[in-house]
């Protein structure tokens, strides 16, 4: 283990007494496999049969109408869906992150995956000898469930006993633990246990019994908020931290380090970028941190969003997502702020709504008590609930403005970072000397070796700088720095860019037509054919970016399941 992740964990406990930061839970996370493409020449077969692994976990849902939203849910069998029997998620993955958890008595070590993209907590013991298995028999402290009926199919919710680390606890856990039946070809695959982390209950294929992982910590008083983060120390270790953040022990650590050496370290850090335009949308879309500093000063509580329009009998005009690299200006969208401005709205901040937490504890008194989301840049989830999509704000490229207002959706084992076609065409012609690679790997690009971008994502008005600095000594063998998927070639002077051309949504129409079904686009319609009026046509991704590992790479990512919102910082 790293000296650096020894650091981190010594000062979790201390920081936390500190500094009033609630009590969170720490998992150390090991990527299976190692670190991604380590190799100093790219092996461009291996890395497009990975681009393929990586999109096809984003079929596994679809879009529907629920009230006045829309949603992704699970997609069923009827409509172009896998096994309704199993649980989405896989289990032992190459290349997934997870944590070791410790659960039964005596004690089971099982690694636990972790999936942003699924919303179920389950355990699943195969008859396989892959993965980690955990035996039922074996814990004196396994109880069955209460319930009547069978949740899910093959599945069972019983509770046992977990032990948590870092806080040495241990408290009854209640999960879904799954077998599949022995003349059934999913008995072959590893076991495991799968903890989801999406944000909207509307993934969820348990139902509404089984109380979510969060759900339990909270309400057992173990941890005060329903929040996580994500660091990675390098390629192949991170942590997971439940409930809070370990951004003061990482500037701990930090000033440990400078002392030791006797000098300042040079770490990159965000830039505040002044864009009225753009905030004065954020005011609209309940992101502006003026407001929310305002509104804490002034210590007021707002309804929630749109409801001034309501209080006037006004519709709420619709939000619409911009999918063209200029910006769009749209006369709802001016309309709306106008009407928000003349009714000068402050958005609530975190909570402030009750005069206790979420645990029924009482919250300190006063807007200038300093709290643990100070520091943090904040994003409010957007799109279709389901997913951790946000809007960025913009994309530079050696400090130059190239994109601007791009959905994203964050996923921590996507090994890429997923641009779509126009996008990535533009990305790529900022960058002098790139070139797109030939077929069959024409969603790779290629810039010189010498010649890498300096790239910085922006969130909330920030601008982050992202794969800065050469690789970490766990992938001492890749070239050229953390922005390269290695050389084109051993003799080459360029290498391939971790930026990737991705054709997910592309094509939408066509197989919607194929298939019987009539949409008004790509990333709309209904479908008129086959009587499910509220499916929505598309799978929402035509225009959307996928940050996946490389951006965890220095930056912090803190995720509000319930203000449903995402925390950016600089490491």
């Amino acid at each position: 283990m790293p000296t650096t992740l020894l650091f981190l964990l010594s000062y979790l406990s201390l920081v936390a007494a500190l500094f009033d930061q609630p009590p969170a839970i720490h998992y150390t996370l090991e990527r299976r496999g190692g670190a991604f493409a380590p190799n100093w020449t790219a092996n461009l077969t291996y890395l497009s049969e990975q681009l393929k692994i990586a999109e096809s976990r984003f079929n596994f849902t679809r879009r529907e109408v629920k009230g006045n939203k829309i949603v992704r849910v699970p997609k069923e069998k009827a409509v172009g869906g896998g096994d309704v029997t199993k649980l989405m998620g896989e289990y032992g993955r190459p290349g997934n992150w997870f944590a070791k958890m410790k659960l039964g008595s005596p004690i089971q070590k099982i690694e636990m995956d972790i999936d942003m993209l699924t919303k179920d907590f389950a355990i699943t013991t195969t008859s396989s000898n892959l993965g980690s298995r955990f035996e039922d028999f074996f814990s004196s402290t396994y109880t069955q469930n209460a319930f009547g009926i069978i949740p899910f199919p093959n599945c069972a919710f019983p509770h046992d006993l977990t032990l948590l680390p870092s806080a040495n606890l241990s408290f009854d856990l209640q999960f879904a633990h799954c077998k599949p039946r022995r003349q059934s070809r999913d008995t072959l695959l590893p076991s495991g246990a799968l903890l989801g982390l999406a944000p909207s209950k509307s993934l969820s294929q348990l139902g509404d019994e089984l109380p979510d992982f969060f759900d339990q910590l909270v309400g057992q008083n173990i941890v005060e908020n329903d929040v996580f983060s994500l660091h990675l120390i390098n390629g192949e270790e991170g942590i997971l931290s439940i409930g809070g953040t370990i951004a003061d022990a990482i500037a701990r650590v930090e000033e440990r380090i400078e002392g030791f050496l006797g000098k300042p370290h040079d770490y990159p850090v965000a830039e505040h970028i002044p864009d009225p335009e753009q905030d004065a949308q954020d005011y609209v879309n309940g992101a502006s941190e003026a407001q929310r500093a305002a509104n804490a000063d002034k210590g007021q509580a707002v309804p929630p969003q749109g409801q001034a329009f309501a209080d006037k009998g006004q519709a709420v005009p619709p939000q619409i997502q911009k999918r063209d690299l200029e910006e769009v200006h749209d006369p709802h969208m001016e309309k709306r702020a106008a009407l928000e401005d003349a009714n000068a709205i402050l958005v609530p901040t975190w909570d402030d709504l009750s005069p206790v937490n979420r645990a029924g504890r009482a919250k300190p008194k006063g807007p200038t008590q300093p709290t643990w989301r100070d520091g943090w840049k904040w994003s409010p989830v957007e799109g279709a609930a389901g997913w951790w999509q946000i809007l960025m704000r913009g994309i530079w490229a050696d400090q130059v403005k190239i994109m601007k207002n791009q959905p994203c959706i964050i996923d921590i084992n996507t090994p890429f970072i997923l641009a779509p076609p126009l996008a990535a065409k533009a990305f790529y012609a900022s960058i002098s000397g790139a070139h797109r690679l030939p077929s069959p790997y024409s969603n790779f690009w290629a810039y010189p070796c010498n010649n890498p971008p300096f790239l910085h994502f922006e969130f909330g008005g920030w601008r982050f700088p992202v794969m800065r600095g050469t690789k970490s000594s766990y992938e001492h063998r890749g070239a050229n720095g953390k922005f390269s998927l290695g050389k084109v070639a051993e003799d080459s002077g360029y290498c391939v860019g971790a930026v990737v051309e991705s054709r997910m949504g592309v094509g939408d129409v066509q197989s919607l037509r194929k298939s019987g079904r009539s949409g008004s686009g790509a990333g709309g319609g209904r479908d008129t054919t086959t009587g499910e009026s509220g499916i929505v046509a598309g799978n929402g991704l035509r225009d959307v970016w996928i940050l996946g590992e490389p951006v965890f790479r220095g930056m912090g990512l803190v995720f509000d399941m319930e203000a449903k919102e995402v925390g950016f910082r600089s490491y």
